[in-house]
């Protein structure tokens, strides 16, 4: 069975030149592509502060 490709939206964005060379340093070093490191790099941060949320709201105490 063929896998379904993710449509992606586009986006222009702006980076600190250091913060450009760093991120192709590191998909250069896994082989993949600017684009594609940039994306699963913002992927774990949604899913980390998504997780931190849901982790705070189990400690928040009710309110009465």
């Amino acid at each position: 069975m063929a896998r379904k490709k993710k449509l992606l939206e586009p986006m222009s964005i702006r980076l600190d030149p250091e913060v450009k060379a760093a991120l192709q340093r590191f998909a250069e070093e896994e082989e993949r592509s600017l684009s594609f490191y940039v994306n699963r790099v913002l992927r774990q941060h949604v899913q980390q502060m998504e997780a931190k949320k849901q982790d705070a709201k189990k400690r928040a105490p009710e309110r009465s």
